[in-house]
């Protein structure tokens, strides 16, 4: 369910890229959360979500959490 969530806000985008080297991994992968910063925030006020059990388990909690934390 989760996957499907983040197909749907992100449009498809993966979150993930590979690059040629560590540095260029860890580069595209922050450049690929602050696009879609807006999209991953938008997921967790969603009605689906407030209604999964994803919303009450204690996985679900720590990822919103993490997302939803002002350092991300």
């Amino acid at each position: 369910m989760l996957i499907i969530m983040l197909e749907k806000f992100t449009k498809g985008k993966d979150l993930i890229r590979l690059g040629m080297t560590r540095f260029a991994t860890t580069y595209l992968n922050l450049a690929c959360f602050h696009e879609l910063k807006a999209s991953l925030f938008t997921i967790f006020s969603y009605e689906e979500w407030k209604i999964s059990k994803l919303d009450t388990s204690h996985d679900g909690r720590k990822i919103e959490n993490m997302v939803l934390d002002s350092r991300f």
